[in-house]
């Protein structure tokens, strides 16, 4: 949602919430791009590689033995 949207649907006295909230995401967001740049620069990208192929097989099976369609 964007900033324009969420101002015009949150109620009258929700604004500092939704100011916290911002401030909050943005903090975390920064704070993971900066752990993420700075694991990259001492370690290879091998763990993350694992990750997507051990995710990725583990979708194919679920989806060959029908626990989870692929609905278009």
């Amino acid at each position: 949602m964007e900033l324009k949207e969420a101002v015009a649907k949150l109620p009258p006295g929700s604004y500092g919430a939704l100011a916290v909230a911002t401030i909050v995401a943005g903090i975390v967001g920064y704070a993971s791009i900066w752990f993420l740049l700075r694991y990259l620069r001492t370690h290879s990208t091998s763990l993350f590689i694992v990750y997507r192929v051990i995710v990725g097989v583990a979708i194919l099976a679920a989806l060959s033995a029908g626990y989870v369609s692929a609905s278009i």
